[in-house]
């Protein structure tokens, strides 16, 4: 093979490896699983990667958890900084894993399919919890 074309691969291979990276953060979000419950969960995330997320909830839900698979919509408040207001992140997600934590305490692994940024967030949202985990 050529030097230059194995040089390519090279690049190529690290590239795909940083997409890979999740960076450790514990942002306040809120998670509505629309075709399972009627409210929405508030939590906070414990990782984020291009392609996905991972989030902690107290569930106090008498309904059954939500089926692998399910469609989620997550918000994400990101942090304000001297150029920008707060903002939020908005995800539509598949999930792929739950772990319990305790005591009603999830954690949901979803698959990122789709994300908009936010100015605003949607204030009349109707939270059945309040209690952030992790």
């Amino acid at each position: 093979m050529p030097k230059e074309r194995h040089e390519h691969r090279d690049v190529l291979s690290e590239m795909n490896r940083r997409g890979d990276d999740r960076i450790e953060m514990q942002l306040p979000c809120r998670v509505l699983f629309p075709g399972v419950w009627f409210g929405s969960l508030d939590g906070l995330t414990g990782n984020l990667h291009r392609n996905g997320v991972i989030v902690a909830c107290h569930v106090n839900l008498e309904s059954e958890l939500p089926s692998l698979g399910a469609t989620a919509t997550v918000h994400i408040e990101l942090p304000a900084n001297r150029d920008f207001s707060p903002r939020y992140m908005r995800c539509d997600t598949t999930l792929l894993r739950i772990e319990e934590l305790g005591d009603r305490d999830f954690q949901f692994a979803m698959k990122i399919l789709n994300i908009d940024i936010q100015d605003v967030f949607l204030a009349d949202l109707n939270s059945e919890t309040s209690s952030y985990v992790m």
